[in-house]
């Protein structure tokens, strides 16, 4: 970050230590109605911030001299921005409307098509002759998972999936066997989920169903009703997919950014290609919006200044998403993923270590859970932990009452967090307020909407990592630990439980990052 911008900052900074947020408002009445940006269907009030003309300038200063013009070009064009693993990133290609000269836009329709007659296959019962399908099982992790299960859950809140979906992503094998009991072997496809078709929880939970399948199928009728989605056909094949049943995305697709691909086919497969392509949509609309907009009205670079403002110059090392729709109730793993994967990062794009802050702790649950949970820490915790609070002006059910309450809560808690109060006249019932949120408010929480929401902070990542001079799209501080986990793996004896001694053992003779059991393999300092 530039050295003489960010030194004003700082100073602009330490004048708020001793400024309440209620005081702001009393010198600038209306900064509620300035303080404020807007697309279709979606806007964004940061007027409960520590933040002031001043400070807001600056910070569209820094967002200047990062290039930060000159780099979203550069996303859209095509530009091979993740220079560690030599790759674009062109996701929003994904969502795009078809580029007749473009040969990979051309290929990413190809394979809307495929997914297009696939779901129609599925519905008019032609997969498996005489057979309604019922069930489709997930196996994927990460990337592969996390995007398609959260817009999963928001849609099924409101629309009744055609299919049941089932996401097995972790290891343990629990998970597994909770899959096994609410599924009918004959009625049911499995889709497998992996950018490269050598991840181990991936392969290994492909394997274990495999097994209990073919206890009463032969190994062709199970390996009729798998579908690979990948970035690498060859592996697919070499487990005896064929060509039919690969559905292809490519390798600058980061896994984290995926679910605009082939791997938001269990989407399309249980609410309809209709739904997938509504999902596409919105996101392609923010992708527009972030493109195009200046800086001061453009939703994704606001809000990434304000959240950059909270780490790299108010100190604030964490941040909480509470959503106030049910539906979201998982937005928060989305976004510790999208955020920590993309931004945890301590090295810059020239190799550099960095010399301030990058990514937050990401946290959350959905409102109003969370005010009966963790709202206690918000309003009178010793650390001040920001807020982006969430919520959709228009219910997707006939139960007004209630949605008016949730908004309530909502309103209130932003509010109260901002102006503090006494419910009490002893010290312990007195809020001191003055704690920051954003409010995010979508028109209606439908598969349009949903789409701009996850794009909106996709770009706001984007954007940050940009001004921190970080590349967002790789993450080999996942890597490491999947190699030291295959290494153990091969010590052991297959179908032999491990014992305690080989759990002692590993940490008698530590993996370390060099080869050696030295304690200088630690590159923490």
């Amino acid at each position: 970050m530039d050295k003489i911008i960010t030194q004003q900052l700082t100073d602009i900074a330490n004048t708020f230590r001793e400024r309440h947020l209620c005081a702001l408002f009393e010198a600038d009445p209306s900064r509620g109605r300035r303080y404020y940006v807007e697309t279709a269907n979606l806007w964004l009030n940061y007027s409960r911030n520590h933040l002031d003309d001043s400070a807001i300038e600056h910070l569209l200063m820094l967002a200047n001299k990062s290039a930060l013009d000159e780099k979203r070009q550069a996303l859209f064009s095509g530009e091979t921005l993740n220079q560690s693993e030599t790759r674009a990133a062109k996701h929003t290609l994904l969502r795009a409307p078809l580029k007749p000269h473009d040969a990979d836009s051309v290929e990413i329709h190809q394979v809307l098509k495929q997914m297009a007659s696939f779901v129609a296959d599925i519905q008019s019962n032609q997969i498996i002759a005489d057979t309604v399908i019922t069930d489709v099982v997930c196996i994927g992790i990460g990337g592969s998972e996390l995007g398609t299960r959260i817009v999963h859950q928001a849609l099924s809140a409101s629309m009744r999936p055609r299919v049941q979906l089932h996401f097995l992503a972790n290891i343990d094998g629990t998970a597994a066997k909770s899959v096994m009991r609410r599924v009918t072997k004959e009625s049911t496809l499995f889709l497998i989920t992996s950018k490269t078709f050598t991840t181990i929880e991936t392969l290994q939970n492909f394997a274990t169903l495999k097994a209990w399948f073919t206890q009463d199928f032969t190994e062709q009728a199970f390996m009729k009703r798998c579908y690979a989605i990948t970035a690498n056909p060859d592996a697919a094949i070499d487990l005896k997919f064929e060509n039919k049943q690969i559905f292809k995305f490519w390798d600058w697709v980061g896994g984290r950014f995926s679910l605009w691909s082939a791997v938001g086919l269990p989407i399309a497969i249980a609410y309809g290609m209709e739904t997938f392509s509504e999902l596409l949509a919105g996101a392609n609309q923010m992708d527009g919006h972030f493109l195009h907009t200046p800086f001061h009205e453009n939703l994704p670079v606001m809000l990434a200044l304000i959240h950059i403002w909270y780490g790299n110059f108010l100190g604030y090392p964490t941040r909480a998403v509470i959503p106030y729709a049910q539906k979201l109730e998982k937005f928060p793993a989305y976004l510790q993923q999208l955020e920590m994967e993309s931004l945890g990062k301590s090295i810059d794009i020239e190799g550099q270590r960095l010399q301030y802050p990058t990514s937050p702790i990401i946290w959350g649950s959905a409102g109003s859970n969370g005010q009966h949970a963790f709202f206690q820490l918000l309003h009178q915790g010793s650390q001040i932990v920001p807020v982006d609070f969430i919520a959709a002006l228009e219910p997707e059910h006939e139960f007004v009452d209630h949605h008016n309450a949730l908004l309530a809560n909502c309103l209130a808690q932003s509010q109260t967090l901002m102006t503090g109060g006494a419910i009490d006249k002893k010290e312990h019932g007195h809020f001191n307020g003055n704690r920051p949120s954003n409010f995010i408010l979508m028109q209606k929480l439908t598969p349009f909407c949903l789409g701009q929401l996850l794009a909106l902070y996709e770009h706001k990542v984007f954007t940050q990592s940009v001004i921190w001079n970080i590349n967002a799209f790789d993450q080999w501080g996942v890597e490491l630990g999947k190699r030291i986990a295959s290494d153990i793996l091969a010590h052991q004896t297959p179908n032999r439980p491990m014992t305690f001694a080989d759990i002692q053992a590993t940490f008698s003779h530590p993996h370390c990052a060099d080869g050696k059991n030295t304690p200088d393999c630690d590159d923490s300092a």
